[in-house]
């Protein structure tokens, strides 16, 4: 299982990117996880964008200098800030190892492992009223990554954000989108680990989780650039 790193301005030749590791996943059967700083954008899931309120939301999110991507599953508004930190695990949907409940649990004890050991440990659950709520989020005082799998005929996608810092923007955006669509939403939910520890920026917080990955998981091997779309 390779480990591949970096990102792109461009929101769509971003998610091109996981698309092609994807593709490649389903004609070869390797595992490859993917490390990354998303550039500035909010992420729509596909019930958003069928809620009243959803064309003023965008036109809002627009005008506050974000660019507009909508996911192809489920899910709420997830604000990705250039500072969010985020995670791709790619794998066979076959693979004997890894049911979904597994693959949530392997997901989630990367991110807890990179930051054992710093002010920023993380824990099991979410507050009520976080944004993009699930079962297998992480949180310290409040909320700081989601987590969420999409499986195809071929491959498993199971990926995370983690929140590092940017908490106010991400708590003000949030607030307007999800307020705009009539959801429910607590901003004082928001949380990010450099508010804990201020040793971790983005750059060590990608670097934590790929060590994590090669050193402590006995799948990881090598890290190298992501493939251009």
């Amino acid at each position: 299982m390779n480990v591949v790193r970096g990102g792109f301005d461009a929101v769509d030749r971003d998610a091109r990117a996981t698309a092609t590791l994807l593709d490649r996943c389903a004609a070869s059967g390797d595992s490859v996880v993917r490390v990354w700083r998303p550039p500035k954008h909010v992420a729509f899931g596909r019930r958003d964008a069928t809620r009243d309120g959803y064309a003023d939301v965008r036109e809002h999110v627009s005008d506050a200098g974000y660019a507009v991507r909508e996911r192809a599953v489920g899910g709420r508004a997830v604000v990705h800030t250039g500072t969010t930190v985020s995670i791709a695990w790619i794998a066979p949907a076959d693979e004997r190892r890894f049911a979904i409940p597994e693959r949530y649990d392997r997901l989630r004890s990367w991110v807890q492992g990179a930051l054992r050991g710093t002010h920023a440990e993380v824990s099991e659950g979410e507050p009520p009223n976080s944004w993009c709520p699930g079962d297998h989020s992480l949180m310290i005082d409040g909320k700081v990554c989601g987590v969420a799998q999409r499986v195809t005929t071929d491959c498993a996608l199971t990926a995370a954000i983690l929140i590092v810092q940017d908490v106010t923007e991400i708590a003000r955006l949030t607030s307007r989108i999800y307020d705009g669509l009539d959801l429910p939403f607590d901003p004082a939910t928001v949380d990010g680990v450099r508010d804990h520890d201020a040793t971790l920026s983005p750059k060590t917080v990608t670097s934590r989780l790929e060590s994590e990955i090669r050193h402590n998981d006995d799948r990881g091997k090598h890290v190298s650039q992501v493939i251009d779309p």
